[in-house]
């Protein structure tokens, strides 16, 4: 699951393959920007999240961590969200695990046409790395396709942890 104020993309994997993708536009279902729309998103979040996880017979969720900003609000925002996720997933007995975005991406061999990257550098990584290995998610939104990379890092995470790397 990546994290967003507005936007979730989920990757669905079995057999480390990716099974099935979606989007949660949050934002579309409550676009206004106050304390209970936020609230509302995260209910909205929780109902979808927990018939995804019925649905697909979710045995274990990695979520995106909160990266680090200079904004107070979205973090703290972006930390509600997270603990939602934490709670669905004890209320379901799911294993999980917090998976911050520069970890993921230091298991993905992304590209960068820049020294130093920002976001949007990284994002454009991301996206790149994603169109070419499953160019049926050319356009998909980058939401989704960080959600799908993360997933893929973690794979690739537990391969070199099996592997003793």
């Amino acid at each position: 699951v990546s994290q967003s104020r507005y936007r979730e993309g989920i990757g669905i994997f079995r057999n480390a393959k990716l099974y099935k993708y979606e989007l949660l536009n949050l934002e579309e279902v409550y676009p206004e920007k106050t304390p209970q729309s936020h609230a509302k998103r995260r209910d909205y979040l929780v109902k979808n999240l927990q018939k995804i996880i019925k649905q697909n017979k979710i045995n274990y969720i990695v979520y995106e961590g909160i990266y680090a900003t200079q904004n107070i609000k979205v973090a703290i925002l972006l930390a509600k969200v997270q603990a939602c996720i934490e709670s669905l997933c004890n209320l379901n007995n799911i294993e999980f695990e917090e998976f911050k975005a520069t970890e993921w991406r230091s298991y993905l061999p992304l590209k960068y046409d820049v020294d130093k990257p920002k976001r949007e550098d990284y994002k454009k990584a991301v996206k790149n790395y994603i169109d070419e290995i499953y160019p049926e998610l050319k356009n998909e939104v980058i939401d989704v396709k960080e959600a799908v990379a993360m997933g893929v890092a973690w794979i690739e995470k537990q391969d070199r942890f099996m592997k003793g790397k």
